[in-house]
């Protein structure tokens, strides 16, 4: 089952520098139940959890765009670990199957998840 998510603007940057140690925090943290070291690179894993990364020409992430249908149970894990690792001011807004809206928001050294007080249509 689950519940379904669709992903809306965002701005999401980790240092190519900070790669090895975000994966061993995911490895850690048991990201969805497995250690993920022996999985390949962040970049690897992001993917295989339905998170594509998309990269600067340094190898930096830049962004990350949600590719799967179904908002996983790992997600808070994920972004949690990560966290500590991901650039201040970094944000992923998301619109759920009840239209609920909501981003992770984070800064520097936690995510937290914000709800917007009001929406605007221009």
């Amino acid at each position: 089952m689950g519940y379904s998510m669709q992903q809306g603007n965002s701005q999401f940057h980790i240092k190519k520098k900070n790669f090895k140690a975000g994966l061993k925090a995911m490895s850690e943290a048991q990201v969805d139940g497995q250690d993920w070291e022996d999985e390949g690179s962040l970049l690897d894993v992001l993917t295989k959890l339905q998170w594509e990364p998309m990269l600067k020409k340094n190898g930096d992430i830049q962004d990350l765009a949600f590719q799967g249908m179904k908002l996983c149970d790992y997600i808070e894990e994920m972004f949690t670990a990560l966290a500590p690792f991901v650039e201040e001011g970094s944000y992923i807004e998301a619109v759920g199957e009840d239209m609920s809206h909501w981003r992770w928001y984070f800064d520097g050294k936690t995510v937290v998840e914000q709800s917007p007080k009001h929406i605007e249509w221009e």
